[in-house]
């Protein structure tokens, strides 16, 4: 994914990328202090930065953890204060705004107050992030193959049996029998864990790093 956001004809990868690394890198950058408005351009300039010269293929090349190495960068820039000297001058026509529609400051209001460093803060939401990108890529494969309603009940059983009697309502008004549709939130699961490895290998250097890595963003999500 990220080599190939580096093309600049490959407008879908790199707003997949921007996608998935936008509230994280703006969540680290308001628990550095910056002020709302300063955090979104901090990070429009450094996404429109390294997505234009060169800076993210050789980050991709940087071995290890992307997200480790896509935070340090982030971090120097806010250090250094380079944000201020390109003023955007870097940024293709339109911009790389692909937040569309959303209050990143309303979306900042609702987390959770906790002791976490800004790091442990931005791990969390890369984790977060990279679980809603698996989801959504589902939620497009079951819409267009499966019942309505269905993936809703699937992602609500995703870590654990669902409720009996809930689960026998589900069937019935899907019209499966209560065995079937044990069986699909069964493969759900599978399924998930399945694009979620894809998801989180395309991040790493080395595959078989990849089980470390999901005990790593497991982790960041229950601190």
């Amino acid at each position: 994914m990220v080599f190939s956001a580096v093309d600049v004809n490959n407008r879908p990868a790199r707003e997949q990328f921007a996608q998935l690394y936008w509230f994280p890198l703006y969540a680290l950058a308001r628990r550095k202090g910056c002020a709302p408005v300063d955090a979104e351009d901090a990070v429009q300039s450094f996404l429109g930065r390294i997505l234009n010269d060169g800076s993210l293929g050789l980050m991709a090349q940087t071995g290890g953890r992307f997200r480790d190495v896509l935070c340090k960068s982030f971090k120097n820039e806010l250090i250094d204060g380079y944000r201020k000297s390109i003023n955007g001058k870097n940024r293709p026509p339109g911009g790389f705004v692909f937040i569309d529609g959303v209050d990143l400051e309303a979306r900042f209001a609702l987390e959770p107050v906790d002791s976490r460093t800004p790091e442990g803060t931005y791990d969390r939401l890369c984790a977060r992030a990279l679980l809603d990108a698996v989801a959504d890529r589902l939620r497009c494969e079951y819409s267009s193959v499966e019942n309505p309603g269905l993936f809703e009940h699937l992602m609500a059983c995703l870590n654990s049996d669902p409720d009996r009697e809930e689960h026998a309502a589900v069937a019935a008004r899907l019209k499966l029998s209560e065995g079937t549709l044990r069986n699909k939130a069964t493969a759900f699961r599978r399924r998930f864990l399945g694009v979620f490895r894809k998801f989180v290998a395309a991040t790493l250097s080395d595959s078989g790093t990849v089980d470390d890595e999901i005990r790593d963003l497991l982790g960041a999500l229950s601190k």
